[in-house]
């Protein structure tokens, strides 16, 4: 007995003893950068360091070292920071313009979910467990792919590849966790951190929207304001979902938590974030209650419906008009547009055009973060928009055929493993399933894993509903 306390708690003292060593080692970086002047060349790109951007650094350096006294507290923390911490924290890094012209701002060459998730493998990773073959493939294409590309490269192309490449990092960095490390036991901790986090977020659009004085619409200073719309509508589905799993004063407490959340959704003003997140929380709640047949019946009428909305409503009849100009090359002024229709005209414009790009750069693609710096070549005017507003289309023209790849892997691979899998159907895996539905749908009116929060957030469900029904283990939380 005396033994295992004393092997208890010397393991705590090793815990606290990494986390300060991570820490004065983070710490000792940040001074070193500045030491050698790459800190006030990134400061100067980001328009200097002030009291948001110091705040955000102490911030995280200190939930980062309280990560490392467990496991658990690392996938609790993990979503939490990704979400409440302002992106301000990367101004401290080297940072190249995300286009060319000056009102495009700059992004850092690596950020602090990069250096987050870098820790949790160092921290918490086995690598002698036995791990999922298949997995382990994917993983091994990955870095494949990581070498290769970059080693293909060179001059200003590599350093914009470098920026705009996070999501090849961040899930190769979290594919190696799920192998090596133990996340799906860990799955409570991640969703509460999320909605909590998402919370802190909350408070900050309201801030910054009443500083800013934002007409109209809810903002946030990390996420605008469709990106808002969207993180709210998925963590609204997850509250739901705890609100389902809690009694007595608990569920009180997360129906106001769901409540508040969808009431940020709703004043953001994102149109696709409420119609996706209808359809996806109708998914989590009635999947599993109707047959198939039933089910589909249902699709096809919401199809129905859509398509008598398009060809009859003046919203549908305006748009039909719009698109006519696109297909018969009319140039972005000569477009017909409505104050209803003026925004997804815009994008089915910049995906028509986007299109004619991939088929240039079909095979290896033109690198991430370069659709920015080519779009004008292609007829593209909107000078501030920094990605094409479609993920399918952006992961085409950045990464090509493998890109199409990554796509599938993400969105698509995971969904299709759930529909075939029966009897994994518990219900924590119908709630990834429902949210990835959700993000499937919303990747194609926004870039959605190409604002880096949501790379993290979207491949941590496809990796954990990968796994959970692999390895045919119950993961209800």
């Amino acid at each position: 007995m005396n033994d295992n306390m004393e092997e208890r708690y010397s393991f705590e003292f090793l815990n606290i003893a990494v986390s300060v060593f991570v820490f004065t080692c983070f710490l000792g970086f940040f001074v070193y950068l500045f030491i050698s002047g790459a800190g006030d060349l990134a400061a100067s790109q980001n328009g200097g360091i002030g009291l948001i951007e110091i705040g955000s650094l102490l911030l995280f350096l200190s939930l980062l070292m309280l990560s490392f006294i467990s496991e658990r507290f690392f996938w609790f923390i993990l979503p939490f920071s990704v979400f409440s911490i302002p992106n301000a924290v990367n101004a401290f890094f080297p940072s190249i313009r995300m286009g060319e012209a000056y009102i495009n701002p700059f992004f850092s060459l690596f950020t602090h979910i990069d250096i987050f998730l870098l820790c949790g493998l160092v921290r918490f990773a086995s690598f002698f467990k036995r791990v999922q073959q298949d997995l382990l493939v994917i993983f091994a294409v990955f870095c494949a792919y990581f070498i290769v590309f970059y080693l293909s490269l060179g001059g200003e192309e590599y350093l914009v590849s470098l920026m705009g490449g996070f999501q090849l990092r961040y899930f190769i960095l979290l594919t190696a966790l799920f192998l090596f490390a133990n996340p799906l036991n860990y799955q409570r901790n991640f969703l509460l951190g999320l909605v909590f986090g998402c919370v802190v977020t909350t408070v900050e659009a309201f801030v910054f929207s009443y500083i800013n004085t934002v007409p109209d619409r809810l903002a946030s200073g990390n996420f605008g304001v469709n990106y808002l719309g969207h993180l709210m509508a998925a963590a609204s589905i997850v509250a739901i979902f705890f609100l389902k799993e809690t009694k007595g004063l608990a569920r009180i407490a997360w129906f106001v938590i769901a409540l508040l959340l969808l009431c940020v959704m709703i004043m953001s003003g994102t149109r696709s974030s409420v119609l996706f997140f209808i359809i996806a929380s109708s998914v989590f709640l009635f999947f599993d209650k109707f047959s198939k047949g039933l089910l589909f019946v249902a699709a096809l009428m919401t199809v129905g419906v859509l398509i008598f909305f398009y060809v009859y409503s003046n919203f549908g009849i305006s748009l039909s008009i719009g698109v006519t100009d696109i297909v018969s090359g009319k140039e972005d002024a000569s477009l017909y547009r409505t104050a209803e229709t003026s925004s997804l005209i815009t994008r089915l414009f910049t995906w028509y055009k986007t299109y004619y790009m991939y088929l240039d750069y079909n095979l290896l693609g033109a690198g991430p973060g370069m659709w920015s710096y080519l779009k004008l070549d292609y007829g593209i005017p909107y000078v501030g928009l920094l990605d094409p507003h479609n993920d399918v289309l952006h992961y085409a023209v950045s990464y090509g055929v493998f890109g199409l790849f990554f796509y599938l892997t993400v969105y698509l691979k995971p969904i299709f493993q759930y529909l075939r899998n029966e009897k994994y159907k518990v219900r924590v895996n119908l709630l990834y399933f429902s949210l990835l539905i959700f993000f499937f749908m919303a990747s194609f009116v926004n870039s959605l894993t190409w604002k880096h929060q949501f790379a993290m957030l979207v491949f941590w469900f496809s990796l954990t509903l990968t796994c959970s029904i692999k390895k045919s283990v119950n993961t209800n939380v």
